[in-house]
């Protein structure tokens, strides 16, 4: 399935950062698997860069994201890695939460 769907795209470049081929993506999609994070670095829009990871139920289905985003003046180094920390922890509090409704 996901490599039909990797395979039907097409790519748009829209900063220098874009993936912009099918192997950059597949080597990225891996990162994002083994990391449990996504980034974002200037790849669609020039100045901002983000971080996410996806909220799971116990069955391991992604029912939600938990994003953030800004200038990559602030969102480099050390405070990139702030950022995904405090993504992750809120990810595993709604996850706690959401397991006791």
């Amino acid at each position: 399935m996901r490599e039909a769907l990797i395979e039907a795209l097409e790519f748009t470049k829209h900063t220098e950062h874009t993936i912009s081929n099918r192997d950059q993506l597949r080597e990225e999609l891996i990162q994002v698997r083994d990391q449990g994070m996504a980034f974002n670095r200037e790849e669609t829009t020039a100045g901002l860069a983000g971080t996410g990871a996806p909220v799971r139920t116990q069955k391991e289905c992604v029912y939600g994201a938990v994003s953030i985003i800004g200038p990559t003046s602030q969102m480099t180094g050390d405070r990139l890695d702030e950022v995904s920390e405090m993504i992750h922890h809120t990810v595993n509090v709604i996850e706690i939460n959401a397991t006791s409704i």
